[in-house]
């Protein structure tokens, strides 16, 4: 059996690992292109808008040729039909094809001394990347399923544990990373998380009152009798009543609050992952109440 002790000190070895896995999957979607794709990336984007800036400065060129007034403030840039189609060229678009070369410098030195600094690890965008990231969601996740087992140890030998309000639903209720659930899913865990959480409500709500009701105590201490000795006394008790149960309620808090939680992710995520119902249910109950 247990020790509060032994399951307490497993349960957080894995909540640091769950911790610095999911910093980890953070740093890693966070994380810089190499320098390489980055200046492919910056060149692809100044070639595209000084095309653009190209097409327009042309079209408004040729425009001078027509009989039409030239509108000389269209120069940067305005919305012009094409083929049906409405085309904006922007300032700068114009710029770009006016200072290709030079935004092409300034940008490849930019990258050049940002890179030389020390970016830390880099990773490729695309499916480089989302396989990067998934291998670490996978990561995580078992993690996480190993932190319910643990969890549900410790429940059945009748000790306490709170769940983290950001755990995996999938990891709580014994499912598959992402599964869908039938229609009618529910078990026995899912019940218990969402009466915890309703009781949970039910306990802030019962401190709050308490409270409440105090802090109504004071004032009618405070405002009915003249502050004799035996008032005074009876308005610091009135105080110390409101002290104590203002530490009751944040305690209250401090545990409803993650059961809470954990409840409304878990009822979530049945919510979004059910799958529809099917329509021969539908007609068997509709069959039922005619008859």
């Amino acid at each position: 059996m247990p020790t509060q002790k032994k399951i307490t000190e497993k349960i957080e070895t894995v909540r640091e690992q769950i911790a610095t896995a999911k910093q980890r999957r953070n740093d890693a979607e966070y994380a810089l292109v190499p320098q390489a794709d980055g200046l492919a990336r910056w060149r692809s984007t100044i070639e595209s808008l000084a095309e653009s800036g190209r097409q327009h400065v042309a079209t408004r060129a040729l425009s001078a040729c027509s009989a039409a007034d030239l509108a000389p403030d269209s120069l940067l840039g305005n919305p012009e039909t094409i083929g049906g189609r409405v085309r904006l060229a922007t300032p700068s678009a114009v710029l770009a094809f006016l200072l290709r070369d030079q935004l092409l410098a300034v940008g490849e030195e930019i990258i050049g001394r940002h890179y030389a600094a020390d970016p830390g690890e880099t990773i490729p965008a695309g499916p480089a990347r989302r396989k990067a990231l998934e291998e670490l969601d996978e990561e995580t996740y078992l993690l996480e399923v190993a932190e319910e087992a643990l969890i549900e140890e410790a429940e059945a030998a009748g000790l306490a544990v709170l769940r983290r309000p950001d755990a995996s639903p999938e990891a709580v209720l014994g499912l598959e990373r992402g599964a869908t659930v039938p229609w009618d899913f529910t078990s026995g865990k899912l019940e218990r998380l969402l009466l915890d959480a309703e009781a949970a409500r039910a306990m802030i709500d019962a401190a709050r009152d308490s409270l409440m009701a105090a802090r109504e105590a004071v004032v009618r201490v405070d405002r009915g009798e003249e502050m004799d000795e035996a008032a005074e006394r009876r308005l610091a008790a009135a105080k110390k009543i409101v002290n104590q149960r203002t530490k009751t309620l944040e305690e209250v808090r401090a545990a409803a609050v993650a059961k809470i939680q954990i409840g409304a992710a878990v009822e979530e995520y049945i919510t979004r992952h059910r799958r529809a119902e099917p329509c021969t249910s539908w007609i068997a109950r509709r069959r039922e109440q005619h008859d």
